[in-house]
């Protein structure tokens, strides 16, 4: 993962936010595919970001941030799926049919639902790997939060990170709670940016 401050005059009055990378072969392409089947370009072509690689960024049909990457000599994340790293990504959208039907056409990615998730669930995957999920926004999101990128890191204790990260000076957006697949909280940073933490159950 990475840090960076706001460059001046750029998205004034967005508050802080974690953006999620997908790795691309050829970022040119991508751009293409992505704007073609219905995403909304941020810049008006790939950036080249020294000699490290290519990025991109837009939002898709619903209005969730996403980038696209092409490794130079930054590769990008080398380990997942253990505490303190990046375990899982879920777009919460309020057009899920119209992202379940996008990814698949921008990235390459399988869609399919998972099997008795009621709301529906979908999951994404990639050369047999699943990689990330889709969720509608549930009901009890204020209408004014967008669709947007969940990104999930693995903790070894949820209820210790929710303590510490209210000593830092973080707000405790769901405080822990139980679903099939570990223990969540979801947390805002000092700058408002959102994250969930999960201690898996397996």
């Amino acid at each position: 993962v990475g840090l960076g401050g706001r460059q001046p005059g750029s998205m004034e009055g967005v508050p802080a936010f974690w953006t999620m990378y997908v790795n691309v072969h050829d970022i040119d392409a991508a751009a293409a595919a992505f704007v073609e089947h219905g995403g909304t370009a941020m810049m008006p072509e790939p950036m080249q970001v020294m000699e490290n690689g290519w990025m991109f960024y837009g939002t898709d049909p619903s209005g969730a941030a996403i980038a696209m990457w092409k490794a130079g000599t930054h590769i990008g994340s080398d380990d997942f799926n253990k505490p303190g790293f990046m375990i899982w990504e879920e777009v919460m959208s309020r057009d899920l049919d119209a992202v379940v039907d996008f990814y698949p056409k921008v990235f390459g990615w399988e869609a399919q639902p998972m099997e008795g998730s009621d709301p529906a669930y979908w999951l994404f995957s990639s050369d047999g790997r699943m990689n990330a999920g889709a969720m509608a926004m549930p009901d009890t999101v204020p209408e004014e939060v967008p669709s947007h990128w969940m990104h999930y890191i693995e903790v070894e204790d949820v209820g210790a990170v929710v303590a510490k990260a209210e000593e830092l000076g973080g707000t405790i957006n769901a405080a822990p709670f139980d679903i099939g697949v570990g223990r969540i909280a979801v947390i805002s940073d000092p700058h408002g940016a959102v994250f969930s933490v999960i201690t898996s159950s397996t």
